[in-house]
């Protein structure tokens, strides 16, 4: 069985615990993934859903250099837009374009990543649209994980409640999986030949009574078992593991999001730990079993397609024993790639930038705010004159107009200046903000 965890919005060495190791795993990821590793021993590898607000590309960079998955998450996330659950949904082709294939592009133009590397994508708040879809058709992406799946009151392991395998969308969407960018119950996405699509099963409560759907409520998407002590948390995702392992066993999939890793009980006005710890008490169990695989989605993709191309070839052979066909073996697919560059800097010897960001209404045009000044990290030898945005994807435009802000000192900063001044303590509380806000917004969206 596979088992996939992935990690939305920004990437920071300092969202839980300041700091990356020498390798440029932030601290908070080492503690989840530190001595363990799969049957064949390769190491636990982990997603990271990109957006461009609150992103460090050095440290992108690193987790890519060491195996992890990077996919995209929008350029914007619904910044400057409105409610990302209305702005997504009704965004017309220009403007999904831009969002979609502009984050792979800045991702690109701030690392070394391969563009053949960045397979998936996942839509903020899961208000995927058909617009978004047909840009990532358009764009040759491998993968959306942005659909929930329909979860019907009564036993959670009934025919009608079981977990989901990803599926193509070759023939559309399927009847269990729904958008939360589309009305209830439809429509479901239309057929796009190649695509595949993810889907974000439910987590249930260890213990919920599910005779009705009030009763056996799902796990808040993105924030399962907040609030929680170690113990329940790892006793939560234990409880959805043996509910897949023990039937169909489809992918369970945890994703999260990264303000998740400091949950801490309402009313706390200090970050917690139980999360996260709980987390790692979940995969330590996970090493007792010789037929379970922490991997990434594109390799769970990957070994479905090779299960089917073998399946397709034993169909073709009379034998009984399939003789001559090849099934996939987990010990040889999931194995770290070799062939990724290296990361150009350490985690901890990044490029320090800072750019204007000009705050757009796209539906209108107009300009809404003067421009915020923004700071930025990258493994680049030279900053852009703009902080990369969706009407600057590559940050190149001129350090004049509307993106300019005279507050910003338009030029690279050197790793010193950062260390030293007070461009660093302006970085950390940029980022800082961002956390709040995502956090406080999941505050509002669990309130009864």
């Amino acid at each position: 069985m596979m088992v996939m965890v992935t990690w939305d919005d920004g990437v920071q060495c300092s969202q839980v615990s300041d700091g990356c190791t020498q390798d440029g795993t932030p601290l908070y990821l080492q503690e989840l993934i530190e001595g363990l590793s799969n049957p064949n021993g390769s190491p636990y590898r982990f997603t990271f859903f990109t957006t461009q607000t609150a992103t460090a590309y050095d440290v992108v960079e690193n987790l890519y250099a060491n195996g992890h998955e990077i996919a995209g998450h929008t350029v914007t996330h619904g910044n400057d837009q409105g409610a990302a659950n209305t702005y997504f949904p009704n965004m017309n082709a220009s403007n999904a374009e831009a969002e979609v294939a502009g984050q792979r592009d800045i991702i690109l133009s701030q690392t070394n990543i391969r563009m053949r590397d960045i397979k998936g994508y996942r839509c903020p708040d899961l208000a995927a649209g058909e617009e978004y879809r047909k840009q990532l058709y358009k764009h040759n992406f491998t993968y959306d994980s942005s659909l929930g799946t329909i979860f019907h009151a009564g036993e959670p392991n009934s025919t009608e409640n079981l977990p989901v395998w990803p599926y193509t969308l070759d023939w559309g969407g399927s009847s269990r999986t729904y958008s939360a960018g589309s009305p209830a119950n439809g429509p479901l996405p239309m057929a796009y030949n190649g695509l595949w699509e993810i889907p974000l099963n439910p987590l249930l409560a260890d213990g919920h009574d599910c005779g009705t759907i009030d009763t056996c409520r799902p796990e808040l998407a993105m924030y399962p078992f907040a609030g929680m002590s170690q113990t329940e948390v790892a006793a939560g995702f234990q409880w959805n593991f043996q509910r897949a392992y023990t039937t169909n066993r489809a992918p369970l999939g945890i994703f999260l999001h990264t303000a998740w890793l400091k949950d801490a009980p309402a009313g706390s006005t200090t970050p917690g730990d139980q999360t996260r710890k709980g987390l790692r008490l979940f995969l330590e169990s996970l090493a007792k079993y010789d037929d379970v695989w922490v991997v990434t989605p594109t390799q769970v993709l990957q070994w479905m397609q090779a299960q089917g191309k073998a399946a397709a070839a034993a169909a073709t052979f009379s034998s009984s024993t399939n003789a001559g066909v090849s099934f996939p073996d987990p010990n040889t697919l999931f194995v770290p790639p070799t062939d990724r560059p290296k990361a150009r800097c350490a985690a901890n010897a990044y490029r320090p930038c800072q750019g204007g960001q000009r705050h757009l209404l796209l539906k209108t045009g107009e300009q809404i705010m003067s421009p915020s000044c923004v700071y930025w990290k990258t493994c680049n030898r030279l900053c852009p004159n703009n902080f990369p945005w969706i009407d600057d994807i590559r940050g190149d435009g001129p350090r004049v107009g509307p993106s300019y802000n005279p507050t910003c000192k338009n030029q690279y900063l050197t790793s010193a200046d950062a260390d030293t001044d007070a461009d660093e303590r302006h970085y950390r509380m940029q980022v800082q903000e961002w956390l709040t806000t995502e956090q406080d917004e999941w505050r509002d969206a669990a309130s009864p």
